[in-house]
């Protein structure tokens, strides 16, 4: 039997010879905390009492320290145990095959999903060349779609099983549920959404762009060393006037900026962003022939 931590979410294989034994505890592998097995032992089997020297103030310490797998997650980071609860009763399971489309992008954003075992990539389809690029992957722990229960809005891109993979789904009807009876959750939804409006604030005015469409100058390229640019996925595009066009996957690496600065004295960074698949495409191709017309 497989049954997942209420903590953090990650499967944890349990011994069913075992369950009626009430001396039987597993840990979980990812985050070292005892996994509740009272849900799951044979009825009239639990676990052994606390001694009886344990205070009331022991007890409440204990409580205060429950922590929630979905406290690891963004939107609900902000939310106490209790209300984590009242969000996991209204969760339910859903299995999807490798290559099983789970959402598409431009479709209905009314729900949202956590991945309890298997994997995902995150796609967007380039709207002048027709291809689907990897923006990111997904595994155990994670989740998508969050967004879509605060603003409704369609999806901005495609999720895609890429092997075996079961969610738990949070449905907009349950989520406005949930927003109705807590006011606590109201509230953490409240300082997310001002999180990411200042975070889109700073990336406003940032260009995407498609690698494949560039020409490259190897003088340029050859800037960075090739180890800084897979450590922080970088490319320097252009250079001139000691300004620096620098695509990035990740725009906001405030290390990688600090580090193109180390190597090149003095310099001004105009980021641009680009895809994490497109920038695998030019280290494993693009890179390679430039460097050897060396």
């Amino acid at each position: 039997m497989v049954v997942f931590c209420k903590r953090c979410g990650t499967p944890v294989k349990l011994e069913n010879s075992r369950l009626g034994d009430p001396e039987y505890k597993v840990t979980c592998q990812q985050c070292h905390r005892p996994v509740v097995l009272d849900a799951v032992r044979p009825s009239g089997v639990r676990p052994t009492a606390s001694s009886p020297g344990a205070s009331a103030s022991e007890d409440a310490a204990q409580a205060a320290e429950r922590t929630h797998y979905l406290q690891q997650i963004r939107l609900f980071s902000g939310l106490p145990y209790e209300e984590c609860l009242l969000i996991e009763n209204r969760l339910r399971p859903r299995e999807f095959a490798p290559q099983q489309t789970i959402v598409k992008e431009g479709g209905p954003g009314d729900a949202m999903f956590f991945i309890k075992s298997g994997g995902v990539e995150v796609r967007k389809k380039d709207p002048n060349t027709g291809i689907d690029f990897l923006l990111s992957e997904l595994k155990a722990g994670a989740c998508f779609g969050e967004m879509a229960l605060l603003t409704g809005k369609p999806r901005a891109a495609s999720v895609v099983a890429v092997e075996p993979t079961s969610c738990s789904v949070l449905e907009q009807s349950a989520f406005d549920e949930v927003l109705l009876t807590s006011s606590k959750v109201g509230l953490a939804m409240s300082r997310v959404l001002a999180e990411r409006l200042d975070e889109a604030n700073q990336q406003a005015g940032i260009e995407y762009i498609n690698l494949a469409k560039l020409q490259f100058d190897p003088r340029v390229i050859k800037l960075l060393p090739h180890q800084m640019m897979q450590q922080h996925k970088v490319i320097p595009l252009a250079f001139s006037s000691n300004r620096l066009t620098l695509a990035m996957v990740n725009p906001n690496n405030l290390v990688a900026l600090d580090d193109v600065r180390r190597v090149i004295k003095g310099v001004i960074i105009e980021p641009v962003v680009t895809s994490e698949d497109d920038f695998k495409r030019f280290i494993t191709t693009t890179y390679v022939e430039i460097i050897q017309r060396r």
